[in-house]
Formats: C-alpha cells, structure tokens, sequence
C-alpha cells in the first residue's frame, strides 16, 4: 500500500494552473489517516513522494522511447530522492477514500456523493474492495475513491461533507463533514 504525501510534478498539466516551483502536497491529516489504515490492513505500506507524470509507457518501457537514456536517468533520481511510486495524477488531484455501508443494503453496494461548499463534485459507488471489512460486515466490496482537485477549493474555508445515498429512497445520510483550508 503505498500512501502518497507529496508529488514529483514531472508533468505538464499543473503548470498551467501555479508555477512549477509550488509543491504537490497533500493534506497532512489525511495523509496520516491512510497511513493508520495502510498500517491496519495487514499489508506492507509506504508513506512518501511519487513521481506524477503524463506518459504510462515512459516509465514501464522506457527502452522503447527516442529519450530512453534520459527517462532511465530521471526514474533513477526519482528512485534515489526516495520516491515511493509512479502515477500519473497526484501532482493535479487527490482521492478521497473511504468505506460506506448500510445494513438496509447489506453487500448491495450504496452510492456516495462528495459535496465541497454545497456543490456535488464527485459520486461513486462504493463497490472497491476493501478486505478489512469482511470480518465486521460480512463483505467487503464497500470501498469508495472520488477525484479531488485542489482547484476545487476557494480560497480560505470550504466545507467537504461526504453522504451516503439511499439506494431504496435516494436520502442522503451524513457520513462526515470537514472544514478544509486553501
């Protein structure tokens, strides 16, 4: 499991929205609430920087690139620094992460909805495989992972509530409402 705190912005799409100079970083809370459920997962898990950037082949057949030498001397740097991963979102986004259920439902998955000051940005149904559960729900197919993108976000508050969606009468339940800064 590998937990990401911050981004190599080795791509081009953040550059047009700050300066290059101005770090990727995610929210510390979050960042050391995954690292508590990585630990609780039972799996190996890292907390650190990934290299975010926009090509899939140029990392996993970099010999098959006009740069080869060049993306090969790069990931090698990368790898040195202590970079933890490859991808190819986190220098622009973030995922909020979680698990609803409803006992109504049982193992019917149930639809999610992230809401940042009052406006939907991002459903999902929470059908991601999340192991740990079994043992308590008695399934495990109750994961959820919606994009967040810090531009998003006004500056000063913003208010992050994520509801549970009735599957059976479409009534939102509060599953938690955070105060978030930009």
């Amino acid at each position: 499991v590998g937990v990401i705190s911050g981004a190599i912005r080795d791509e081009g799409t953040s550059r047009h929205y700050l300066p290059m100079e101005f770090p990727a970083v995610a929210d510390l809370d979050i960042t050391l609430a995954l690292r508590e459920a990585a630990k609780e997962s039972g799996f190996p898990w890292y907390v650190g920087i990934a290299q975010s950037k926009d090509s899939f082949y140029g990392q996993h057949n970099p010999e098959r690139m006009p740069i080869a030498e060049d993306l090969q001397r790069r990931w090698k740097a990368w790898m040195a620094g202590g970079a933890i991963c490859s991808e190819m979102e986190a220098a622009t986004l973030y995922r909020v992460v979680g698990w609803a259920f409803s006992p109504q439902a049982g193992a019917t998955p149930i639809a999610v909805r992230l809401m940042i000051n009052g406006t939907t940005v991002g459903t999902s149904v929470a059908r991601i495989r999340r192991p740990m559960l079994h043992r308590t729900l008695g399934s495990s197919h109750h994961g959820f992972s919606i994009a967040v993108n810090r531009w998003m976000f006004h500056r000063g508050a913003n208010e992050v509530r994520i509801e549970a969606i009735d599957p059976a009468t479409g009534a939102a339940t509060l599953i938690g409402v955070r105060t978030v800064r930009r």
